[in-house]
């Protein structure tokens, strides 16, 4: 193989930073591959959070929904009775699709998604009537002026009003955007973590409920036993006293064997683990208190979250940062230098209970009257350091938990545009009713509110009051 020259060694490599600068130039353009996957993964990673946002606040709707008044029996009885005379039961369990439904009956297209979600979870209807129990938010697929006339007319009835009033309903002119304020959306996480405790706590109570009745089953089959075991003692020595007294004493000490053993075999239930009473859900958002914390205490903390929970969002307490915020403070350690860098530690910081913490406060009563039983200590004394470490735990990985919720709700809009109507009431009844009435209204349905209400006297005799309500329902 003959040498190259110094020519051609030149040519080849001129060619060869030639292609290279053609193989790096659309990389150069474009960025580096790894840049550009790493944005992707970002970009797909905040779209998962929107979906579970999604999916969380559609459940917290719901809950909020049932509580003001928003939610109910989607088909009306009128629309049922439309339905029964026209629709057909195999029709109806056929329909997959909107598209289907709608050409069932039109009313049922815009009810569609509640259709159908409720055949997912409770399988095909076995008969009409289950279209009733269908619940969802009253105005899907409804005109407005229906549904709150129709929710008028039952309040009405439940007042004892007669059916003579008149209704005049009308949308409110000039209806602008409202801007939802930080707190709006605060409360959207603290209605998923109250709707989380309840879950847990409910399951809480199950397994205690569990394990109780397994004890008193328990202590009741070994008293059946040991008084089984007594009697026939009693009758072996009544049959041995014709024998004489060496056999009554054998007989006694038979009996005495029987009775131990009978005992010890008598049967009895085991305590169900907690991890089979106890399934943590596969979605959950916010963590379950510990296990090393005892059953009873985990109860009656989870109780205590939730009524100051509910007190802060109902106005009646107030907690500056929240509840589990307020309870604590970071404890920053100071640095130690070290000598010439040996021993040298990094600032730290931890959380810890405030002294005048509440929640501090309930859990050492809780620890104190769960070791002693009527003045009697347990077996075995809780380790106070170790309970109080779980629970400090617990409370920093909620609040984690609800920082992270907090970022996601900063993707929501932050206005939204009600859909309002003026309502007209007018009638002759006695006051009494008419408190009645506007009672029902305040205290039932959230979305309808009473703002005005003048009275005259209509009938001196009868005192009958001559009433116009004035009232404002507020679509969601």
């Amino acid at each position: 193989m003959r040498k190259l020259t110094r020519r051609e060694i030149i040519l080849l490599t001129i060619v060869a930073l030639v292609v290279l600068i053609l193989l790096i130039e659309p990389i150069i353009r474009q960025g580096f591959p790894g840049k550009e996957l790493s944005t992707k993964r970002e970009q797909l990673q905040t779209a998962q959070n929107l979906v579970q946002l999604a999916q969380i606040t559609q459940r917290i709707d719901g809950k909020i929904q049932a509580q003001v008044g928003l939610e109910g029996q989607i088909i009306s009885d009128s629309l049922f009775d439309e339905i029964e005379s026209r629709v057909d039961l195999e029709a109806l369990n056929r329909a997959r699709r909107a598209s289907s439904l709608a050409g069932l009956h039109p009313a049922l297209e815009n009810k569609a998604d509640s259709l159908l979600a409720y055949k997912q979870q409770h399988g095909e209807f076995g008969d009409m009537e289950e279209l009733k129990k269908i619940r969802g938010p009253i105005f899907e697929g409804e005109q407005a002026q229906a549904v709150i006339s129709r929710r008028i007319s039952d309040l009405a009835r439940r007042s004892g009003l007669r059916p003579n009033y008149q209704l005049n309903i009308r949308p409110m002119p000039g209806t602008k955007s409202e801007q939802l304020p930080p707190q709006t959306k605060k409360n959207l996480v603290y209605h998923l973590y109250l709707g989380e405790l309840s879950n847990e706590l409910q399951q809480l109570q199950s397994q205690q409920s569990a394990i109780e009745e397994a004890e008193e089953e328990r202590q009741v089959e070994t008293e059946e036993a040991a008084m089984e075991a007594m009697f026939d003692a009693w009758l072996e020595k009544d049959e041995a006293e014709d024998d004489g007294k060496d056999k009554v004493v054998k007989s006694k000490t038979q009996s005495t064997e029987e009775l131990d053993s009978e005992v010890r075999a008598a049967p009895t239930k085991e305590t169900p683990p907690t991890t089979k009473l106890l399934q943590r859900e596969v979605n959950r958002q916010f963590v379950s208190l510990p296990d090393v914390i005892p059953l009873a205490l985990r109860i009656e903390l989870l109780e205590f979250f939730q009524a100051n929970l509910k007190q802060q969002l109902a106005g009646v307490v107030e907690f500056r940062r929240g509840f589990f915020a307020d309870q604590i403070a970071l404890e920053t350690d100071e640095v130690k230098a070290g000598f010439f860098g040996i021993g040298h530690e990094r600032q730290t910081t931890a959380i810890k209970f405030k002294p005048n913490s509440v929640l501090l406060s309930r859990f050492e009563s809780l620890i104190n009257r769960y070791e002693t039983t009527d003045g009697n200590e347990t077996e075995k004394p809780l380790d106070y350091n170790q309970q109080i470490r779980a629970l400090t735990a617990y409370v920093d990985q909620i609040l984690e938990q609800e920082n992270e919720l907090h970022d996601w709700l900063t993707t929501v809009p932050t206005v939204h545009q009600p859909e309002a109507y003026i309502v007209d009431m007018r009638f002759n009844n006695s006051i009494e009713k008419i408190v009645r009435l506007i009672y029902a209204i305040e205290s039932s349905s959230k979305w309808l509110q009473v703002r005005d209400l003048q009275i005259t006297i209509a009938d001196k005799k009868e005192t009958t009051i001559s009433a116009t309500l004035a009232m404002i329902a507020r679509v969601l």
